[in-house]
């Protein structure tokens, strides 16, 4: 790798048919990372930081008074994140988050402060200290036609899902001496939601109201890349996050080809679940009599796109059930998109919707730009030629 960033048109070339949004490889030391990041898509940070500042102006209400406690109450955020939260950081994704600053001003995108780029990679662990978070997300996983694993997974969010489908991004990350692995999120987000390593682990994040949330600990993003970059089971994967300094609730579904699990985690305690009758589902409750007891069920509605089946327990138990009475060993990828699509488990913020085929090492991405993305044609990537 070198260390001029760059979108990689050759790489482009090679995924037919290709992926029609941004797709960025980083890799070399934290700072050259960051510095390729930043220089590549320094523009794409600024205008979701507008996007998002925007929507703080129409939570408070709008006009000049709703701007000045958006811009109050982001202001706060950034104290936040940098006087709290920063510290927490391995001295590795501090060093990168230097270097995205260092590459937007490089790319002529002026001064970019580095508390800015943290509240990007920590407004959902703050959000879910503050418990303004949604049940919207579903995933699942289950042994397909060949006998190893399939994973469909969708992300649905309540701020800004609009630019979020706009402006999804695949990076391919090859960080020094760290295994390699794809990530679909967005600019100046340096953490994991979605992502597969080389090793073929992958990692699906979603979010779960818990009592015990703290701002004292990684970024959820965060601790899902070091999943990625240190580990290669499920297993290695659950023993690595006991001894991570957690903020949030999360379950997260872990599946290589050959098996999967479900860690329902909070800021202090985590149990794993293993899959029932071969299926592992995971919504946004915690489905463990051990977990059950740090469950909140109290969410603040911030945007219409979602109603009310996707901001209670209620509904995310719904969703589970629906996912439980339709996944079936022996599946095809065209069986989990369909699954993906029912109406049950679609919001108005749909902003990710993917198939993993780990037998076959098949990533399938919908392409859509408009919400719920799941309504569009799905691109085929080889992850051979991804980590090319």
């Amino acid at each position: 790798m070198t260390n001029a960033p760059r979108h990689d048109a050759h790489f482009h070339s090679r995924l037919s048919p290709p992926w029609p949004h941004s797709l960025v490889q980083l890799g070399g030391t934290p700072f050259a990372i960051g510095h390729q990041h930043g220089r590549c898509l320094g523009g794409a940070i600024q205008a979701l930081e507008r996007a998002f500042l925007e929507f703080l102006t129409q939570s408070y209400g709008g006009g000049l008074r709703g701007r000045l406690r958006g811009r109050a109450a982001h202001l706060l955020m950034r104290v936040i994140a940098g006087a709290m939260m920063l510290r927490y950081w391995p001295p590795a994704f501090r060093e990168e988050l230097r270097g995205v600053v260092t590459g937007m001003r490089d790319a002529g995108c002026g001064r970019f402060d580095r508390t800015r780029l943290a509240v990007i990679n920590t407004f959902d662990d703050m959000a879910g200290a503050w418990a303004v978070r949604s049940f919207a997300c579903s995933a699942f996983a289950v042994p397909g036609e060949h006998g190893k694993m399939l994973v469909g997974r969708n992300l649905d969010y309540q701020v800004i899902p609009h630019q979020l489908a706009a402006f999804n991004t695949l990076f391919v990350y090859y960080p020094q001496d760290r295994l390699p692995f794809v990530s679909l999120s967005w600019p100046g987000y340096i953490g994991v939601v979605t992502g597969v390593n080389r090793p073929l682990l992958s990692v699906n994040l979603l979010s779960v109201p818990a009592r015990d949330a703290s701002c004292r600990g990684l970024p959820e993003g965060l601790v899902n890349r070091m999943l990625l970059e240190d580990t290669s089971t499920p297993q290695e994967a659950l023993e690595r996050l006991a001894h991570l300094p957690r903020t949030v609730g999360m379950n997260l579904l872990l599946v290589s080809p050959h098996e999967g699990c479900v860690v329902e985690s909070s800021h202090t305690r985590l149990i794993g679940r293993t899959s029932r009758e071969g299926a592992l589902i995971a919504t946004n409750h915690y489905a463990t009599a051990e977990m059950e007891p740090l469950q909140v069920d109290c969410v603040r509605q911030l945007d219409s796109l979602l109603d009310h089946r996707f901001l209670t327990r209620d509904g995310s138990q719904q969703r589970a059930q629906e996912i439980g009475a339709q996944v079936r060993v022996g599946m095809n990828v065209a069986d989990v998109r369909r699954l993906l699509a029912a109406p049950s488990l679609v919001s108005g913020g749909q902003v990710q919707s993917v198939v993993m085929d780990l037998g076959r090492g098949e990533l399938w991405l919908a392409e859509g730009t408009t919400l719920p993305v799941c309504s569009s044609e799905y691109r085929r990537m080889l992850l051979r030629d991804v980590f090319a």
